[in-house]
C-alpha cells in the first residue's frame, strides 16, 4: 500500500502497515515512509520484524515507534479490521477497530462507537489510542483527539488527509463486511477548522513546547503553606503513586534534615518507589548545609536509590542585605555543600533562591561555581512571584547563554515558580517554551504565601497544546481531590478542571447549545461548543442545571437525565419555581417539584 501526505506534513515520519491481499493469515510487514523519499516508492522497511501468524493473524512491529499493527482473523458474520499506526505532530498512537455486524462496529481501545448509514464511524481521545474509523466505498473518517478529520481516496491505494495542519496518519484497506452491503460512510460533518477558529496558532513562531519534565512540590514546598496541615504517611504514599501514574517525573518529597518525621516520611516514600517499582525519581530539598545534606546521603543509602539533592541560598541583593552576606560567603557555603553531596555520588541540583531579583553577575559566579563542584542543574525560582513573561524569558536565556558560553551543555535548567501576581501558570508556560528541561508545580497551586504554580494546569495547557499526546492524564482529577483532602486545602468550585462549577452551567442559551449538540449526537461538540477545555478529556462532563436564568431546555435535558417524562405542564411548573429563585435548584427540589406536580395530576384526575 501506497500513501500519500499533503505537502503541509513536511518533515513527519508516517508508519503503516502492509499485508498481502489473500488473507488475514499472511505475514504483515511494519513499514516507514519518509517525505523525503516522495511517498511514491515503494515503502522501505524500517527496523521491523514481521511475524507470520496463523489462523490468528500476523503481527508487525517497528522498532523506532515500539509500536504494532496487526490482523485477526474473521468469525462467523463478525470482520475484524487491521489495526493502524498514526502519527500525529510526532506521537505514534495505535487503533483497532473489530467486528462490524450490521453495520455496527466495536472499538476495542476505546472511545465512542456510532452507525453511519451503514458504515462505522468510532472516535476516541488522543493518548487513549482510538483515533481511525471505518472505510466504506473509498472514503474513511478519522478523528484526532475528538477532533474530525476528513479523509478521502486518491486513486491507486493512496489516501489524503485534510482538516488538520499536524496529522499524517495511515490506513490499511480492508475487505466488505461478510453479508453486509457496502455504502457510504456519513461525511464528518464539522472539521475542527472550520468550526474553531484557533487565534492561538496565528503567526506562530516556532512550536509552542517541547520536551519537558515535571518536578512535584506538592509534599514538599506545598507543605510550607501557612494554612495547609502535613498529610499522613499513607495520604503521601498515595500521591507518590498518583504522580507516578500520571508521568510526573521526580518529586520533591521533604526537607529530611528538618525533623525526625521529616527524615520517616521521605525514608518511607523512597522505600514505597523502590518497593513498588514507580518510575517517578526522588529528591529531597536542603539548605546549602552539609548537615541538611548528611540525612539525604542516609537515606539514599539505606534505600539504594539516588535521592536528588536540590539546595538552595538566597542569591537576590535584598536577601543579602538582610543577611549581611557577601558573594564570597555564598561561594564558600555553596561549593561545600555540592562536594558534599557529589562525594557521596547523589545529583545536585543548586537552587538560587529570588533568582528573578539577582544580579546577572552574581549569578554568573554563582553558577560557575555549581557547575565546577558538581551539580547536574540549575534551578531557577521566582521565589516571591515577582516575574513577568518578559523577566522569565530574559532569565532564561541569560542562563542558557552562560552554560553555552562555558561549555556546560549537559547541565539542565529548571523553573520554579510562585504565583502571587497570579502569573505563576504563564510564567511557567514561557519557561517552558524557552526551553527549559524541568518545571516545577505543586497539586491546586498550594505553596508559601498564595501558592505555587499548580502542577494539574501545567499538565492541563501542554495536553491541550499537543505536547503530551501519549501522555495518559486521567488520574489528574483524583490527583486534585486527594492532594486537597489530605493538605486540608478545599479546592474552589470555579477552579478549572477541577472544580465543581468547571463544566457545570443554568444558563438558558449555553445550556441549549450544548443540549442541541448532544441531540446531534456529538459528544465532541457538545464538550466544545461553550467550553474550552473538553471535559472528556479528562473524565468529566458538561453539566445541565436549573436556575432563575435557566430555560425549558434546561428543565428537559434535566429530567430526562433523571429518567423522568418532561411533560410539557410538568416542565413549566418546575421553570417557575426556578424562577423564583435566587439561585439554582438542588437535585432533591426538582424531584420534590416532580413529585408535588404528579401528586397534583392524580389528584385532578380523580
Amino acid at each position: 500500500m501506497l500513501v500519500e501526505v499533503e505537502p503541509h506534513v513536511s518533515g513527519a515520519t508516517v508508519v503503516v502497515g502492509r499485508e498481502d491481499a489473500e488473507g488475514v493469515a499472511s505475514a504483515a510487514e511494519a513499514v516507514l515512509v519518509e517525505p523525503g523519499d516522495g511517498l511514491t516508492g515503494a515503502p522501505r522497511p524500517q527496523g521491523g520484524r514481521a511475524l507470520r501468524g496463523g489462523e490468528g493473524g500476523g503481527e508487525a512491529r517497528g522498532d523506532r515507534v515500539g509500536h504494532h499493527v496487526e490482523r485477526a482473523d474473521e468469525h462467523d458474520d463478525a470482520l475484524a479490521f487491521t489495526q493502524v499506526l498514526v502519527l500525529v505532530a510526532g506521537a505514534c498512537l495505535s487503533v483497532e477497530i473489530v467486528g462490524e455486524v450490521e453495520g455496527l462496529a466495536a472499538d476495542r481501545v476505546g472511545g465512542e462507537v456510532f452507525e453511519a448509514d451503514g458504515g462505522v464511524e468510532a472516535r476516541g481521545v488522543l493518548g487513549q489510542r482510538a483515533v481511525l474509523a471505518g472505510v466504506e466505498e473509498g472514503h474513511a473518517a478519522v478523528a484526532v483527539d475528538g477532533k474530525p478529520v476528513g479523509v478521502h481516496a486518491v486513486g491507486g491505494g493512496k489516501i489524503r488527509a485534510h482538516g488538520a495542519a499536524s496529522v499524517a496518519y495511515a490506513r490499511i484497506d480492508r475487505p466488505s463486511p461478510r453479508g453486509h452491503k457496502s455504502s457510504t460512510l456519513r461525511p464528518m460533518e464539522h472539521p475542527s477548522d472550520d468550526l474553531i477558529y484557533d487565534w492561538n496558532e496565528v503567526g506562530r513562531r516556532h512550536r509552542p513546547f517541547g520536551a519537558v519534565e515535571f518536578f512535584d512540590e506538592t509534599l514538599r514546598d506545598g507543605l510550607q503553606n501557612p494554612s495547609v496541615r502535613d498529610p499522613s504517611i499513607e495520604e503521601k504514599l498515595e500521591l507518590i503513586h498518583l504522580m507516578d501514574s500520571m508521568g510526573i517525573h521526580a518529586a520533591d518529597i521533604g526537607l529530611p534534615g528538618s525533623t525526625k518525621r521529616a527524615y520517616d516520611d521521605v525514608l518511607r516514600m523512597c522505600q514505597e518507589i523502590v518497593s513498588a517499582k514507580l518510575a517517578i525519581r526522588p529528591a529531597a530539598a536542603g539548605r546549602t548545609v552539609v548537615s541538611d545534606i548528611a540525612p539525604m546521603v542516609d537515606i539514599s543509602q539505606r534505600v539504594g536509590i539516588p535521592l536528588e539533592v536540590y539546595t538552595f541560598i538566597g542569591s537576590s541583593p535584598i536577601r543579602l542585605f538582610a543577611e549581611g552576606w557577601d558573594v564570597d560567603k555564598l561561594l564558600k557555603a555553596s561549593a561545600e555543600a555540592i562536594d558534599f553531596a557529589v562525594k557521596h555520588e547523589l545529583p545536585v541540583a543548586y537552587v538560587t533562591e529570588d533568582t528573578i531579583r539577582s544580579r546577572p553577575e552574581v549569578l554568573s559566579a554563582l553558577f560557575k561555581n555549581a557547575v565546577d563542584h558538581g551539580a547536574a542543574r540549575l534551578c531557577l525560582c521566582d521565589t516571591v512571584g515577582h516575574a513577568t513573561p518578559d523577566g522569565v524569558r530574559n532569565l532564561v536565556r541569560f542562563t542558557r547563554s552562560l552554560l553555552a558560553g562555558m561549555g556546560a551543555h549537559h547541565v539542565k535548567v529548571d523553573f520554579h515558580n510562585h504565583n502571587d501576581r497570579g502569573l505563576g501558570l504563564v510564567n511557567a508556560l514561557i519557561a517552558v517554551e524557552e526551553g527549559v528541561d524541568r518545571v516545577h508545580g505543586t497539586a491546586g497551586g498550594i505553596g508559601e504565601r498564595v501558592g505555587n504554580t499548580a502542577m494539574e494546569l501545567i499538565l492541563l495547557n501542554l495536553k491541550l497544546a499537543g505536547a503530551l499526546e501519549g501522555q495518559d492524564l486521567t488520574a489528574l482529577i483524583r490527583y486534585c481531590e486527594v492532594a486537597a483532602k489530605a493538605t486540608g486545602m478545599p479546592i474552589p468550585v470555579n477552579y478549572p478542571l477541577v472544580g465543581a462549577d468547571a463544566f457545570r452551567t443554568s444558563t438558558g442559551v449555553h445550556a441549549a447549545a450544548i443540549i442541541k449538540a448532544q441531540a446531534k449526537g456529538d459528544a465532541w461538540l457538545a464538550d466544545r461548543i461553550y467550553s474550552g477545555v473538553p471535559a472528556g478529556m479528562f473524565g468529566r462532563a458538561q453539566e445541565i442545571e436549573i436556575g432563575p436564568m435557566s430555560g425549558a431546555s434546561n428543565v428537559q435535558h434535566w429530567l430526562r437525565a433523571h429518567h423522568v417524562e418532561p411533560e410539557a405542564g410538568l416542565v413549566q411548573e418546575i421553570l417557575k419555581r426556578a424562577k423564583g429563585e435566587s439561585r439554582i435548584l438542588t437535585a432533591a427540589e426538582v424531584l420534590a417539584a416532580v413529585s408535588a406536580y404528579r401528586e397534583g395530576a392524580a389528584g385532578a384526575g380523580a
